[in-house]
C-alpha cells in the first residue's frame, strides 16, 4: 500500500484578461514629474466591472471547491484530494468550467458593446484630465477659446484607451480554467532525484580521474537519497497528523453549532438534517487515514437517529431534540480528545510504502501564461 492509492494531488490554474489597464500620468493630465512617488496611479477599467466580477467569482468558487474537499499537502503547492471525494469534486469543477467558457464567449461577443458603454465614462475622465492641465488662475477665463484644444485632448485620450483593447480573436487565448492532477509517487520523486544525482555524478566523472573522488561522489549521492527519503517520510507523517486534526476540528464545529442551536430553542429542520448528513458523507469520503472511532460515531448518529426519526417528529418532540443534542455533544467531547491522533497517524504511516508509481494526469497544459 502507498499513499497514492488513497488520493491524488490537484492544482487549479486560471488565467484571464483583467479587463483593465494601468493608469498613467498622462491619463490624469499630468506629467511624470508631477506624480509624487507616494502616489499610486492604479488602473482603469476597460469593460464594466460587473462583467469581470463573474470571472473572479468563478475562480473563487473553483478554488473553494478544492479547498473544501482536499487537504493542504506538504510537498509542492497542490492539495491532496481523497479518491472517494474526487468524482464529486471534478463534476463540480467541470460545471464551473462550463460557466467559464460561456462567460468568455459572452465577453468576446459583447466587447464592442462594452467599449461603447465605457466611452462616456472616459470622456468625462478626459475632460477632468484636461482641466487638471490648466494652471491655477487660468480657469477663470472663458473656455470657449480652448474648446478645440479640449476636444483634441479628449479624442487623443479615448484613442489611447481604445488602443488598449485586445483584438477579439486573440482574447479567447487569454482565458482558461483547468486543473492538473498528479499521482503521489514518493519513490518516483526519489528516483527522479537519484537520476538527477546520477547525471551529476556522470558529469563529474568526465572530469574526475581520481577513484577516491568518484567514491566520494557516490557516497554523497547515497546520503542525499537517504536524506530526501527521511525528510519526505517526516513530511508525510506531519501531513497525516494534520488531516486527522482538520477533520476533527470540522466535526467539533458542526456538532457544537447544531447542539447550541437546539439549546437556544431553534427549530430542527430538514436543512439541519441535510447539513449533518452531508458532513457525515463528506467525513467518510475524506477519512482516508482511518480515524475509525469518529467515523463510527458519526455513522451511528446517521443510522440510529437521522435515518430513523424524521425532522417533523423531532421538531415537535422535546425528548428527541434533547437526544440529538446529547449525541452531538458526546461526539464533540470524543473528538476533542486528541490523545489518540499520534496512534492513528503512526498506524497509517507504517502502512505507507514509499513505492514509485509516477506520472501526471493533467486536464490541460501544465503551465498557465
Amino acid at each position: 500500500m502507498s499513499i497514492y492509492h488513497d488520493g491524488t494531488l490537484v492544482d487549479i490554474h486560471v488565467r484571464y484578461w483583467t479587463g483593465s489597464k494601468l493608469l498613467t500620468a498622462q491619463d490624469l493630465g499630468l506629467t511624470e514629474e508631477q506624480v509624487s512617488e507616494a502616489f499610486k496611479l492604479g488602473k482603469k477599467d476597460l469593460v464594466p466591472a460587473e462583467i469581470m466580477k463573474q470571472f473572479w467569482k468563478l475562480e473563487s468558487r473553483a478554488r473553494g471547491i478544492v479547498e473544501k474537499n482536499a487537504f493542504e499537502f506538504p510537498v509542492g503547492h497542490a492539495r491532496f484530494l481523497p479518491y472517494r471525494r474526487a468524482r464529486k469534486v471534478f463534476d463540480e469543477l467541470e460545471a464551473c468550467k462550463v460557466e467559464w467558457v460561456q462567460a468568455t464567449n459572452s465577453l468576446i461577443e459583447n466587447l464592442p458593446l462594452y467599449k461603447e458603454q465605457m466611452r462616456p465614462v472616459y470622456r468625462v475622465a478626459a475632460e477632468q484630465a484636461f482641466l487638471n492641465q490648466i494652471p491655477a488662475g487660468v480657469q477663470e477665463f472663458s473656455m470657449d477659446d480652448r474648446e478645440a484644444e479640449k476636444e483634441a485632448f479628449i479624442q487623443n485620450y479615448i484613442t489611447r484607451i481604445e488602443a488598449s483593447y485586445p483584438e477579439a480573436k486573440s482574447l479567447q487565448a487569454r482565458f482558461d480554467m483547468y486543473w492538473d492532477t498528479f499521482e503521489i509517487s514518493l519513490d518516483a520523486q526519489k528516483t527522479t532525484s537519484s537520476n538527477m544525482l546520477a547525471r551529476m555524478a556522470n558529469d563529474e566523472q568526465a572530469v574526475l580521474s581520481d577513484l577516491t573522488e568518484k567514491a566520494s561522489t557516490e557516497a554523497k549521492r547515497q546520503l542525499d537519497i537517504q536524506d530526501y527519503k527521511a525528510q519526505t517520510h517526516e513530511r508525510i507523517g506531519g501531513f497525516v497528523d494534520d488531516v486527522v486534526k482538520v477533520l476533527r476540528e470540522q466535526t467539533v464545529d458542526l456538532c457544537n453549532s447544531v447542539a447550541e442551536n437546539i439549546k437556544n430553542g431553534q427549530v430542527v429542520t430538514g436543512r439541519t438534517y441535510n447539513r449533518i448528513k452531508d458532513f457525515i458523507d463528506r467525513f467518510q469520503d475524506m477519512n482516508f487515514v482511518g480515524d475509525t472511532q469518529v467515523e463510527e460515531q458519526l455513522g451511528a448518529l446517521k443510522k440510529e437517529f437521522l435515518d430513523v426519526f424524521p425532522t417533523t417528529q423531532v421538531r415537535d418532540d422535546v425528548e428527541l431534540k434533547d437526544e440529538l443534542r446529547n449525541r452531538l455533544v458526546a461526539i464533540s467531547k470524543t473528538v476533542t480528545d486528541l490523545s489518540d491522533v499520534s496512534e492513528i497517524t503512526g498506524q497509517y504511516v507504517r502502512r505507507v510504502a514509499f513505492k514509485r508509481n509516477g506520472g501526471t494526469n493533467g486536464n490541460a497544459p501544465s503551465s498557465d501564461n
